[in-house]
C-alpha cells in the first residue's frame, strides 16, 4: 500500500521552531550586547590611563604644577589639527590643553565612548571637524575632571585643591566617567561633598539624571570609571563614589568619609 502520510511540518512543530529560534536569537543579542559593553569598558578604561598619564606628565613638563582643570587666560592652544583654537571657552577647558600629553588622540581618548556620535547628532553636526565640533569635544569629553579638588581654576584660591605634585600626599580622583542628559560625557564632575555638589540621596537607574550625581556617569553595568592622581583606575559604583575620602585629602586625612567643605 501506498504511503500518503504527509511529510511536512505539522502546526505544533512549526510553532516549536519558531519558539527554538526566538530563544537562541535571544540568546545570541544577549551575547553581542554584552560583548559591545565589555569592548566599551575596556576602550574607556585605556582612555582613562592615558588621561592620567597625560596629566603627569604635563606636571612634570611644567615644574611640579598640574594642568589647572579651568584657565580663561590660555593661549596657544591648539585643536587635533594642529590649528589655533580661537574660541576663549574651548581654551579655558582642560582637553584641548592636555591634548599635547596624549598626541592629540582625540576620538580614542577623549571621546572613548558612544559621546562621538551623540555629539554629532546633538550639535547638528555631518562630520567632526569646525569650531562647533571643537566646542562639542571640549564641553563633552568622556572624562570630567574634579576641578575642585585637582587642577583647580587659574587665578582662583582654593584650600582644599591639589594645585602640585608637592602637595599630591594622598591619591585621590582626577577623571571619572561624566555625563549630561544628552551626551555621554561632560567637562567636569563634582564630589558629593564639595560646595554646590548636587547629589541626591537616592540610587543611580539608568533614568538618572547625571547632574544629580555631580555628572558622574555610572555606564559602565552600574559603575564608573576613576582615574586617580597615582595613575591607577578603578571600576567603582556611584555608592563607592560617595565616599569623599577618594576625592579630598582633608577627608582622608580626617578620615571621614561624609566630609563636607566649609563654605
Amino acid at each position: 500500500m501506498k504511503n500518503t502520510r504527509n511529510t511536512g511540518f505539522t502546526l505544533i512543530e512549526l510553532l516549536v521552531v519558531i519558539a527554538i529560534l526566538a530563544v537562541l536569537a535571544g540568546i545570541g543579542s544577549a551575547a553581542l550586547l554584552s560583548a559591545a559593553d565589555k569592548g566599551r569598558t575596556a576602550a574607556e578604561t585605556t582612555a582613562a590611563k592615558t588621561l592620567i598619564s597625560a596629566y603627569q606628565a604635563a606636571a612634570a613638563d611644567n615644574g611640579g604644577q598640574f594642568l589647572p582643570a579651568r584657565d580663561t587666560s590660555a593661549a596657544g592652544v591648539l585643536n587635533g589639527d594642529g590649528k589655533p583654537v580661537s574660541n576663549r571657552q574651548v581654551r579655558a577647558r582642560y582637553p584641548f590643553r592636555l591634548a599635547p600629553y596624549f598626541n592629540y588622540a582625540i576620538e580614542s581618548t577623549l571621546l572613548a565612548g558612544n559621546n562621538r556620535q551623540q555629539l554629532l547628532k546633538v550639535m547638528n553636526l555631518s562630520s567632526p571637524s569646525g569650531t562647533m565640533y571643537e566646542y562639542g569635544v571640549s564641553a563633552f569629553p568622556s572624562f570630567g575632571i574634579s576641578r575642585y579638588f585637582v587642577g583647580g581654576t587659574k587665578g582662583q584660591t582654593n584650600n582644599e585643591c591639589i594645585r602640585s605634585l608637592a602637595q599630591a600626599d594622598h591619591s585621590v580622583i582626577t577623571f571619572v566617567s561624566a555625563g549630561s542628559s544628552e551626551i555621554d560625557g561632560y567637562e567636569y564632575v563634582r564630589a558629593p561633598g564639595e560646595p554646590g555638589g548636587g547629589w541626591g540621596g537616592g540610587e543611580w537607574t539608568k533614568d538618572s539624571d547625571p547632574s544629580q550625581f555631580g555628572f558622574v556617569h555610572p555606564r559602565h553595568g552600574g559603575k564608573a570609571i576613576a582615574a586617580f592622581l597615582d595613575g591607577s583606575t578603578r571600576l567603582m559604583t556611584v555608592e563607592e563614589l560617595r565616599d569623599m575620602r577618594l576625592w579630598s585629602r582633608q577627608a582622608a586625612q580626617a578620615d571621614d568619609p561624609n566630609y563636607a567643605v566649609s563654605q
